[in-house]
C-alpha cells in the first residue's frame, strides 16, 4: 500500500499569445509581481500554426514561453489558472 506524502513542488510556465511584443511583455511583468522572478524565456516567434485564435484575437499574433523560478506547490495551479484566465 502507498504511504501519503506531500506531493513535489512543481515550476510554473506560461505560453503568452498576443498581438504585440508590449502585450506579452506586460503579462511577463505580470507573472513576475505575481508568482516570482521568470528564469528562462523563449524568444517571441510569429504564432503561425493555427487560425484558432484569429477571429477573437487578430492576425499576425505573436508567441513566447517563459517560466518562473521558484517551484511551487502543485495545490496552487488551480488558483493561478483561474486567475490567468481573467487576465485573457
Amino acid at each position: 500500500m502507498g504511504k501519503i506524502h506531500e506531493p513535489e513542488p512543481v515550476k510554473l510556465f506560461m505560453g503568452v499569445i498576443a498581438v504585440s511584443d508590449e502585450f506579452i511583455e506586460k503579462a511577463e511583468e505580470y507573472a513576475l509581481r505575481e508568482w516570482g522572478a521568470v528564469d528562462i524565456r523563449s524568444e517571441i516567434i510569429p504564432f503561425t500554426f493555427t487560425d484558432y485564435y484569429e477571429k477573437e484575437m487578430g492576425k499576425e499574433l505573436k508567441r513566447r514561453w517563459f517560466s518562473i523560478e521558484p517551484l511551487m506547490s502543485p495545490g496552487e495551479l488551480a488558483d493561478i489558472k483561474v486567475e490567468t484566465n481573467l487576465i485573457e
